[in-house]
């Protein structure tokens, strides 16, 4: 249930009033796994019994390493509200690493060379577990990949680390069988 100073903090964090006729967006991509939201909120709205998996304004779940298109950020600027490939909704911005511009975002996400996660699993110079079907770019004349990091400016920061033998992942996408 949601009471009505919940209902009116989180309208107000909407921040409508910094939307125009015309908008100027920023291109980013999750530096870590995050949930995406209908209100910039992390507030847990559900039944009586409080069952965290069951968040009524949770939406979605972004992989880490996933394109997003910013469209808005919120007023305590904790927040943006990002068109990902499949779902418009809002982020915590510090899961959220922002590009120069449109062309670094798409030489950046666009690259061929990738491993592909297929089972979720640990790689050392990753916080947290790394998902099934996280797409890591690989560095240049390379094995190790490029982890994205958000620096102080709220820019994208690569950084490189080896991926171990035992890592389960596949070089490019698993082959489609029938």
């Amino acid at each position: 249930l949601v009471t009505s100073d919940q209902w009116e903090e989180a309208y107000k964090n909407l921040n409508l009033d910094a939307m125009s006729d015309s908008v100027t967006v920023s291109y980013g991509i999750t530096v870590n796994n995050t949930a995406m939201y209908d209100f910039p909120t992390a507030e847990i709205h559900t039944g009586a019994d409080l069952n965290e998996a069951e968040n009524a304004l949770q939406q979605s779940y972004l992989r880490m390493n996933e394109p997003v298109i910013v469209i808005l950020e919120s007023a305590d600027s904790a927040w943006y509200y990002v068109v990902a490939q499949e779902y418009i909704g809002w982020i915590e911005s510090k899961d959220c690493a922002l590009f120069e511009n449109k062309q670094a975002w798409m030489d950046y996400y666009k690259q061929d060379n990738f491993l592909m996660v297929t089972e979720d699993c640990k790689i050392n110079g990753i916080e947290g577990d790394v998902l099934m079907g996280t797409k890591l770019y690989l560095a240049e004349n390379s094995q190790d990949i490029c982890v994205p990091k958000r620096n102080e400016q709220e820019e994208i920061e690569l950084t490189y680390v080896s991926v171990s033998s035992d890592a389960k992942v596949n070089e490019g996408y698993l082959p489609f069988t029938a």
